[in-house]
C-alpha cells in the first residue's frame, strides 16, 4: 500500500476541513511509527516500521486525527497532543473506519482478544460495578445514621472512611439511580455526574452504542473529573517534609564533622 492509497482511504473516513499530505519515510524508527507536522499538514508515516497494512492504516488513522484536530481547533494545537478532544477525534474515526471495513479492529475480532476481554469485563468490571453500587447503600445507610444521631456525614466519610466527599456522593448516586452495571463504574460516574435526565438516557444509549468515553465528553460537553487538590497538596506537603528531613538529617552530620575539626 503506497501514500496516495493510504491518503484516500483516509478522505473515505471523513473529509478533512483543509488538505493534507501523507508522506512515506522509506524508514524505521523504534521512537515512533508516525507524526504530524501542522504548520505544512504533512502526516509522516515510518512504513518500515509495519508488516501489515492494517497496522500501517491505524497508524495514518491516528495522524490524521491530530490534523483534524489541528485545523479544526480555535487555538493552536500541539501536534502530540492527547487531550480529551484529541482522542474523540481519533475514536470517531476508528469507528467510521471499522464501519466501512478500511480498518480491522483485532480486539473485536482476534479469538484471544475477544475471550481475554470477555474474562475481564466479567471477573472484574462488572464485579466493581456491582460492589460499588452496593458501596453506595451502605453510604446511603451511614447518612441517614448520621442524620438520625446529629453527627457530620462528611466527616464520617473523610476522616473515618478516609474517603473523598465528593467520590461518596457520585457513589451514592449511582446506587439511587440504579444504573446499569454492565456499563462500568467509570461510565457509570459520568453518566451520575449529569444533571440532566434526558440527557443522562441519551448518554446511557450512546455507551450501549460503543461509543467511547471520550467521544462522550465531547459529544454531550461532559468536563472531566476535576483534580483532587487536597491529596495533591497534601502528597506534595509530604515530599517537603521528607526533604526537610533529608536536609536536617544531613546538616547534623556537617555540624558533627565541624565540630571534630576544632
Amino acid at each position: 500500500m503506497n501514500q496516495d492509497q493510504i491518503k484516500n482511504l483516509l478522505l473515505k473516513i471523513e473529509d478533512p476541513v483543509k488538505d493534507f499530505k501523507v508522506i512515506f519515510s522509506g524508514k524505521s524508527s523504534k521512537k515512533v511509527d508516525g507524526l504530524y507536522k501542522p504548520d505544512t499538514c504533512e502526516i509522516i508515516i515510518h512504513n518500515k516500521n509495519f508488516n501489515d497494512d492494517n497496522s500501517l492504516i491505524y497508524t495514518a488513522i491516528h495522524e490524521y486525527s491530530h490534523h483534524i484536530h489541528s485545523v479544526t481547533s480555535a487555538i493552536p494545537i500541539k501536534s502530540k497532543a492527547h487531550g480529551v478532544t484529541f482522542c474523540a477525534i481519533f475514536h470517531r474515526l476508528i469507528h467510521k473506519a471499522e464501519e466501512k471495513k478500511i480498518y480491522k479492529n483485532l480486539f473485536k475480532t482476534d479469538p484471544d482478544f475477544i475471550k481475554l476481554t470477555e474474562i475481564i469485563k466479567e471477573k472484574f468490571l462488572l464485579k466493581n460495578s456491582l460492589i460499588m453500587k452496593q458501596f453506595g447503600e451502605y453510604l446511603i445507610k451511614a447518612e441517614k445514621l448520621c442524620l438520625e444521631k446529629k453527627m457530620d456525614f462528611e466527616y464520617y466519610l473523610t476522616n473515618e472512611l478516609g474517603f473523598p466527599y465528593s467520590a461518596g456522593r457520585i457513589i451514592m448516586k449511582i446506587s439511587t439511580l440504579n444504573l446499569p452495571e454492565k456499563l462500568g463504574y467509570e461510565k457509570m460516574k459520568i453518566v451520575a455526574s449529569i444533571k440532566q435526565p434526558e440527557v443522562a438516557k441519551k448518554v446511557i444509549e450512546s455507551f450501549e452504542e460503543g461509543k467511547s468515553i471520550y467521544e462522550i465528553r465531547q459529544e454531550f460537553k461532559i468536563k472531566p473529573e476535576p483534580p483532587d487538590k487536597l491529596k495533591a497538596l497534601t502528597q506534595e506537603k509530604n515530599r517537603i517534609l521528607a526533604t526537610i528531613k533529608r536536609l536536617e538529617i544531613r546538616l547534623q552530620e556537617i555540624e558533627e564533622r565541624i565540630k571534630k575539626l576544632y
